[in-house]
């Protein structure tokens, strides 16, 4: 019996909308359910009013190479027999004898089921399928300048409109405990240490503490992206944007603890804050 189920795209940021997309598969995988592609429509914090915001990101991440992206969605409503918008108490406790055959399923997310019932089994093959995406295009994603001889330490530092949520914002002396601890791990290695955040230097004074500085303040959130999923440590912060990138980093990601629980048990589970 073959039962759909897709994505639908709501206001918000990509990162958050990548991490929904990122449960609904892992959902479908685990219920064999058959996940058909639908684009972003909407992406918040187009700052510099890019009449192409929305474009340039799915060709970003290239997700249509996910699940059956050769069907039409629109073709493939008109076939099924029922169409079914899932609740998150109905994701929570799914059963799927309850649902006809050509049943398609439509969520916002599945986070009740990544974040109460998936095992880190769950995640695995949804990981290497997005690996595979981000790979495939090269749109928007310059080579970062990184240097072969050095560890390169990635930090997202999350502020701009995470002021307005203080439960979502991490001090910088967070930060800096962490890249202490780091740093010291790394013995005589050399090493670069690379900013990600917005404002201006002086609003991270703590960290010119450490050498081989570089910020990167209010810089394309491509090209960030793209340095933080090839870094050699990445340290997130509480944000779907950062979290993301640590899905597609192959090396080192340090977690902070927040709503949405690691994808994997090689992260490391920050101990101070």
């Amino acid at each position: 019996m073959v039962r759909y189920i897709t994505f639908k795209s709501i206001h918000d940021g990509v990162g958050a909308q990548v991490q929904d997309i990122f449960s609904i598969l892992v959902f479908a995988k685990h219920y064999n359910l058959t996940y058909i592609y639908a684009p972003f429509k909407k992406i918040d914090h187009n700052m510099g009013n890019d009449s192409k915001w929305v474009f340039k990101w799915n060709q970003f991440f290239s997700l249509n190479k996910l699940g059956s992206a050769q069907t039409k969605l629109s073709f493939l409503r008109k076939l099924l027999t029922k169409k079914v918008v899932l609740s998150e108490q109905e994701i929570e406790n799914f059963d799927i004898n309850k649902y006809p055959e050509n049943v398609i399923f439509i969520c916002l997310n599945c986070h009740a089921f990544t974040e109460k019932k998936a095992s880190f089994g769950d995640f695995v093959p949804i990981i290497n399928e997005f690996r595979k995406c981000y790979g495939v295009s090269k749109y928007l994603k310059d080579a970062p300048s990184f240097s072969k001889s050095e560890i390169n330490v990635a930090v997202h530092i999350r502020r701009g409109d995470a002021l307005k949520f203080p439960e979502r914002i991490l001090p910088n002396s967070y930060f800096v405990k962490i890249l202490d601890k780091e740093i010291k791990k790394l013995g005589q290695k050399k090493y670069k240490v690379f900013i990600f955040s917005e404002g201006s230097e002086d609003d991270f004074d703590e960290f010119k503490k450490f050498k081989n500085l570089v910020f990167k303040l209010d810089a394309s959130p491509f090209s960030s992206f793209n340095y933080l999923v090839k870094s050699d440590i990445l340290i997130i912060s509480k944000s779907s944007f950062s979290f993301v990138a640590g899905i597609l980093n192959k090396n080192r990601v340090v977690y902070a603890p927040f709503w949405h629980k690691p994808v994997s048990p090689r992260w490391t589970i920050c101990d101070v804050i």
